[in-house]
């Protein structure tokens, strides 16, 4: 199964999937909205969300907003998001992907190509923000190579998945390297190809950053 925070036994009632808004606000004022709806949440509630707080509250708290608002709690965009409001977030975003995936976590089950397929166009309809991140980046190649691995095992031809992320590129190429070396020891963060998806990945936050004041993106070399 592809890379993630695994939601806890809660997960069972996972919010519905919910797309992106499409950037119809700059990313620091859907930050901005978030947390003033967790402060009303908290004020309302009597109880801020902290490393004790259950998925089922989070759930409660963060199951009504978009993919990208989720995505600013979790990204700690302009610092404004404690390390617990973080993980909750994460937790319901990746309780999305599952249900979007039909994965019980309760009862996972045997994993199949169409599991992997699914997870993959949930994954392609997030924000733009979103795919700037090491953590999109590392499901999406992972789901990649999974599918290719479960169709073949399942007797099929598997389809043409790939991304035109270059992060993704480059974390699917760590992920071979690691394959191809055989070594057990040996993990995706020492590799070269992991080291320059990091720095690419900042980069490209950048460049959104800017496009967002205005600017333009510049086109990054992944080549050197």
């Amino acid at each position: 199964m592809s890379s993630g925070a695994v939601p806890t036994s809660e997960t069972s009632s996972a919010p519905s999937v919910q797309p992106s808004m499409g950037g119809k606000k700059d990313f620091s004022t859907v930050a901005k909205d978030a947390r003033a709806a967790l402060d009303a949440d908290y004020k309302a509630s009597g109880k801020a969300g902290d490393i004790y707080t259950s998925f089922s509250d989070w759930q409660t708290m963060l199951g009504g907003m978009d993919r990208r608002s989720l995505y600013a709690i979790a990204s700690n965009e302009g610092g404004q998001f404690n390390e617990a409001e973080q993980v909750g977030a994460q937790n319901v975003m990746d309780a999305q992907r599952y249900k979007a995936m039909g994965v019980d976590v309760n009862a996972p089950g045997k994993p199949t190509a169409a599991m992997q397929k699914a997870g993959i166009q949930f994954l392609d309809t997030v924000s733009d923000e979103e795919k700037t991140s090491m953590t999109w980046a590392n499901q999406r190649a992972n789901l990649e190579l999974n599918y290719d691995l479960f169709s073949r095992q399942e007797g099929t031809e598997p389809e043409n998945v790939e991304s035109d992320s270059p992060l993704v590129k480059l974390i699917k190429g760590g992920l071979e390297n690691l394959r191809r070396g055989g070594n057990p020891a040996n993990q995706l963060e020492d590799t070269p190809e992991y080291k320059q998806a990091v720095q690419l990945s900042e980069q490209l936050k950048a460049g959104l950053k800017a496009k967002d004041k205005g600017g333009s993106a510049r086109a990054v070399d992944i080549t050197a």
